[in-house]
């Protein structure tokens, strides 16, 4: 198995806490408003939404993929850091595993925030992952991330 890790930043005019409230704590409902082109719908499958919880997101047919379920591994609203496990759909296939995910939102001197992420793809043995591939994985999530930052402005 190998393991491709990519890390990323991405800069909102949203303060911090309310982008990660948005994100991860009201998702169920935002982002299938947020982005009905795209999103069905965001389900509670197992637990209360914290730590060891399991979420699926629908999509549209609009999207290449049906759906992905993930794993949440952790969930800190004081620190302002979540982390998730993609357990089934999305990227994974006969290439991918699993696809972790580590995110800390972090405050700006202008009131807006920064959104440092980690996202591992492991690949199943003898695998590889094409820049495409790859890239449509990182757009469709800053997208929908984008999304969301949209509507909190407006609103």
């Amino acid at each position: 198995m190998g393991v491709l890790e990519f890390k990323d930043t991405l800069t909102s005019q949203v303060p911090a806490a309310k982008l990660f409230k948005a994100w991860f704590v009201d998702i169920n409902t935002l982002l299938p408003m947020v982005a009905p082109d795209q999103v069905k719908s965001v389900d509670l499958i197992e637990g209360n939404g914290g730590p060891g919880s399991i979420k699926q997101v629908n999509f549209t047919e609009a999207v290449p993929i049906k759906y992905v379920k993930y794993k949440i591994d952790a969930l800190d609203e004081k620190k302002l850091t979540y982390a998730d496990t993609v357990i089934e759909g999305g990227e994974l296939s006969d290439k991918v595993e699993k696809v972790t995910h580590e995110i800390k939102f972090i405050a700006t001197s202008y009131g807006g925030s920064f959104v440092n992420s980690v996202t591992k793809f492991y690949t199943k043995e003898g695998a590889s992952l094409t820049e495409d591939e790859l890239k449509a994985s990182k757009d469709g999530a800053f997208g929908l991330i984008k999304a969301v930052e949209a509507h909190l402005l407006a609103n």
